[in-house]
């Protein structure tokens, strides 16, 4: 099992990160957000960009906890 799950088995990876989830062992493994590395945001105009926190980090903070406003 990765260190944060969500409660159900039924969020999507991009749900999961788009509310940033928590699982029931916060305290110990923070939230979803803090457990990855990387990940690929597919902009409006078509072009993907992978964001991490030193490559495009502005979208990869942003699209964190960002309930799915800044991004597909």
């Amino acid at each position: 099992w990765p260190p944060v799950v969500p409660g159900t088995m039924f969020p999507t990876i991009a749900g999961c990160l788009a509310t940033n989830v928590h699982g029931k062992n916060n305290h110990q493994a923070g939230t979803i957000g803090e457990q990855v590395l990387s990940f690929n945001a597919l902009l409006p105009t078509g072009e993907e960009l992978t964001c991490t926190p030193k490559h495009n980090k502005d979208l990869f903070y942003g699209l964190i906890g960002g309930l799915g406003l800044l991004g597909v």
